[in-house]
């Protein structure tokens, strides 16, 4: 475990500023109207198989304090070609709608369809480290790969500003009733981001000892040296039957190619190891290389602005 130690101490000295995560988080734009776009495709070459994983699409209208949005998400028919079932019809959903009110610059209250904070989504590998729930598109996903949260119609209110936010969220998703709490702060030298969820693992039984509790605590940071650029992150998650999840990433980037390099550690033993290569065009879209220790590999092309 002294790797893990050394890379926390490395991200806490390092200058990073929390980068925004234009599809899920709560912000202010700075103009009138902003789409904004997060997709990944990929050729499998373990598997011959060709994957548009998932996207999302959201549009932003800003009218003074009042940010109306919508998103749509979906995928492409892929699958595991050892499964023997109908193709996938083509599809697209209506992830998140709604609208945030802003107090004075401080507080903000958002009613949406997709409200449930979810977990650190930043990474430096073009394949991300969790997968969309039940989207049958990522079958070939490791376990140590962590799901999204269910997400559903709720509320969210909280307080931000530009280096601080705390939130308060809840849904109901088939009366699971998930409930999160976040907590942010960014400032030179350093980025510290907290969640923590409740909810029913089974929608129909309301006692005490149903209900499930995940924690993440997430820190990140950068440097610049020269033309370099040294990126790390680090999850640290803890969740029912007493499991312990840990990701850990550190990337190199020189003018507009990146190299990264991904660990697993589940129940305090190494699991998985991945690394990928991407080049990135016009801050907008990447191309590259993945390949991990479970002997996945990937082309692949991502779109995230």
């Amino acid at each position: 475990m002294k790797k893990p130690i050394i890379t926390v101490l490395f991200i806490l000295v390092l200058s990073r500023n929390y980068s925004t995560d234009f599809i899920h988080d709560d912000y202010r734009e700075t103009n009138t109207s902003v789409f904004h776009s997060r997709g990944l495709f990929s050729y499998g070459l373990h598997s011959n198989t060709f994957h548009l994983r998932n996207f999302f699409l959201r549009y932003n209208l800003n009218i003074f304090d009042l940010q109306f949005f919508a998103t749509l998400n979906g995928y492409k028919d892929t699958h595991s070609p050892e499964t023997n079932y109908g193709f996938i019809l083509n599809n697209i959903n209506l992830y998140d709608y709604g609208a945030t009110f802003r107090f004075f610059d401080l507080g903000f209250l958002s009613f949406r369809g997709a409200a449930v904070y979810k977990q650190n989504t930043e990474t430096f590998l073009i394949i991300p480290h969790y997968t969309v729930t039940n989207n049958p598109a990522e079958f070939d996903s490791p376990v140590q790969y962590l799901p999204e949260f269910f997400n559903a119609a709720g509320v969210r209110i909280g307080f931000i500003r530009q280096n601080f936010e705390i939130a308060y969220s809840q849904a109901d998703f088939r009366h699971n009733i998930p409930i999160s709490a976040i907590l942010k702060y960014s400032m030179d030298g350093l980025y510290l981001r907290g969640l923590f969820q409740l909810y029913y693992k089974n929608p129909l039984v309301f006692i005490s000892t149903n209900i499930g509790m995940m924690g993440q605590l997430s820190a990140g940071g950068e440097v610049q040296i020269g033309d370099f650029k040294i990126n790390s992150v680090l999850d640290i998650n803890y969740g029912n039957n007493n499991r312990f999840w840990m990701r850990l990433e550190e990337a190199l980037t020189y003018q507009d190619y990146t190299l990264g390099i991904r660990q697993f550690f589940m129940n305090y033993a190494a699991g998985l190891y991945e690394i990928s290569i991407k080049k990135n065009f016009y801050r907008t879209a990447s191309i590259g290389i993945f390949a991990a220790s479970d002997k996945r590999a990937y082309l692949a092309m991502e779109v995230d602005f």
